[in-house]
C-alpha cells in the first residue's frame, strides 16, 4: 500500500490531512523525535528538510505497521 508519511506540525496540518484523506490517500503521522532517532540509527547526522523527507520515506517503507492517520 502506498502512503504518505509526514511529521505533524500542529493545528495547521488539519487542512492538509483533510484534503489528502478526502482524496483517498493513506497518511501516516510520524513523531519528529522518532524520525530523528531513526536517522541517527542509520548514521545520518544532518538535519535539513531534504534529509528529513528521505528519512520519512525510508522509515515508512521499512516499518509496515505504521498507524494510519484517521479523518
Amino acid at each position: 500500500m502506498d502512503r504518505i508519511a509526514y511529521e505533524p506540525t500542529g493545528p495547521g496540518q488539519r487542512d492538509f490531512e483533510d484534503t489528502l484523506l478526502k482524496a483517498g490517500l493513506h497518511l501516516c503521522a510520524i513523531n519528529p523525535f522518532q524520525v530523528r532517532s531513526f536517522a541517527r540509527s542509520l548514521g545520518r547526522r544532518a538535519k535539513t528538510d531534504a534529509v528529513d523527507a528521505r528519512m520519512l520515506a525510508t522509515m515508512a517503507a521499512a516499518i509496515e505497521d505504521l498507524r494510519p492517520t484517521e479523518a
